[in-house]
């Protein structure tokens, strides 16, 4: 109850005491049967209202006895999913991970996007399709359908390879991510293709500025407008910058490795 009904119960104490001590001294009144009744109707439903409070404690540490019951054996059914996936994809060799995989992308920023391969992403996630047999089944295709460069969404195991083919003759205009992939995924000798990824650490290289984030806000506004978000981040290009994009990624990817 608020502190304007507490000053209501206190006053109606006040006046039901004043009241019974004008019955003792003139005796009984007209309204005392009336009164009488709405005093005992209240008292009633404060009786029931004790009790419901009661049963709503009870029910809330039932509820709380369920949600961790339910947690434990979800957990449980998790662990077993997992084995049994992993068991019947080996027997299987379909590539689908029942954890997420790690891997490292570079894109080239543009006022709409960052530009991958053959795709610009505008968004922190992209799901594959195989821009040869215009499927979306199976994809990553791994039955050479498609081709030597089979479809799915690329990604290194390591960064070297993206700093040695991709940034010697750049210096600006480029972000390094490290990216989260789940669904189908075909591993290869230096990385990945996978049905679907998602951006979870982003560096990002501008004209005169730089960015490095987690957050999944800041990555969304890199991918909707690189320049953009670079010039509100408000960072200066650091010197050694490739240095300092390795050090961020790589504790990005062992907090992750960590988590999981």
């Amino acid at each position: 109850m608020g502190q304007g009904g507490a000053e209501q119960s206190g006053r109606l104490g006040e006046l039901l005491q004043r009241y019974r001590e004008l019955q003792e001294e003139f005796g009984p009144m007209d309204e005392d049967a009336l009164i009488d009744k709405v005093v005992a109707s209240v008292a009633h439903r404060r009786r029931r209202l004790e009790s419901a409070l009661a049963q709503i404690a009870e029910l809330d540490i039932e509820a709380q006895w369920l949600v961790d019951e339910i947690s434990g054996r979800e957990q449980s059914l998790e662990l077993l999913l997992v084995d049994v996936v992993r068991r019947v994809g080996r027997m299987l060799e379909d590539g689908w991970s029942p954890d997420p995989l790690l891997g490292f992308r570079l894109w080239i920023m543009n006022g709409s996007g960052l530009d991958g391969a053959k795709v610009t992403w505008r968004t922190r996630v992209m799901t594959a399709t195989c821009l040869t047999t215009g499927e979306a089944d199976s994809v990553p295709h791994s039955d050479g359908r498609c081709g030597r460069l089979g479809c799915g969404v690329y990604a290194t195991k390591e960064l070297d390879p993206l700093f040695a083919q991709h940034l010697n003759a750049r210096s600006h205009g480029y972000a390094v991510g490290l990216v989260e992939l789940t669904g189908k995924v075909v591993e290869h000798e230096h990385g990945f293709r996978a049905e679907r990824a998602e951006i979870v650490a982003l560096a990002a290289v501008g004209v005169d500025g730089y960015l490095e984030t987690e957050d999944p806000d800041e990555v969304a506004d890199l991918c909707d407008a690189p320049e953009a978000a670079l010039r509100l981040s408000g960072g200066l290009r650091p010197s050694g910058v490739l240095g300092r994009i390795e050090r961020f990624l790589t504790a990005c990817q062992e907090r992750r490795l960590g988590w999981t």
